[in-house]
């Protein structure tokens, strides 16, 4: 009868709905899986890109800072405030002395090392950025802007706590002098000169 046709075919669409579905919930949740097992992959690259870069900052930083030190004594020639033995005035004199050199510290590791170093950080977020846009759908990939990396520059800043590290310094700036008057006879004249002086009763104190 016609009213029995009329229910064969709602059953069957409603069948071919189910399984169409059914397909379609499964497709997605296979779509789900292996983008949460690529997510998963793609993190622990970046993590351990970003430990390999990390790593390579600490070298660069390590061997840049060596080199500073050891030119340590320009800064501190081209300190130029004066000097003063007196215990407040020479607290005043270090403090002073400690930011000229961490100042002059980081401006030249800054110039040393800051743009190598934006350069390969900044490649590193657009290579996250591009890995990340293509987990997305391709009709949703026009939004993969929002995963662009920050446009302000990238900037280090690097701080040396001068008071932390010269904490358990303690200066000495006595004077002792070391020659007697007959070291110093011997040292700018000579020993057999200075025999025949000391034979006219020329000695040390």
């Amino acid at each position: 009868s016609e009213i029995t046709t009329t229910l064969d075919l709602i059953q069957e669409r409603a069948q071919h709905n189910r399984s169409t579905r059914l397909v379609n919930k499964r497709e997605l949740s296979d779509k789900l899986d292996f983008t949460n097992k690529q997510l998963h992959i793609l993190t622990a690259e970046m993590k351990d890109k970003i430990c390999h870069l990390v790593e390579d900052v600490e070298r660069k930083v390590s061997i840049a800072l060596n080199e500073e030190i050891r030119k340590l004594s320009d800064l501190v020639d081209e300190f130029s405030a004066p000097f003063h033995p007196e215990p407040i005035v020479l607290n005043v004199y270090k403090r002073e002395l400690h930011v000229h050199v961490e100042s002059g510290l980081g401006s030249n590791l800054k110039s040393r090392l800051s743009s190598a170093l934006a350069v390969n950080v900044e490649s590193a977020q657009r290579e996250m950025a591009e890995r990340m846009s293509q987990l997305l759908p391709t009709d949703k990939r026009e939004i993969k802007s929002v995963l662009a990396p920050r446009r302000e520059p990238f900037e280090m800043f690097y701080r040396l706590n001068c008071d932390n590290l010269c904490a358990d310094f303690k200066e000495d700036i006595s004077f002792r002098f070391s020659f007697g008057f007959t070291s110093l006879i011997q040292r700018f004249l000579g020993k057999e000169r200075s025999k025949k002086l000391t034979m006219f009763g020329f000695s040390e104190p």
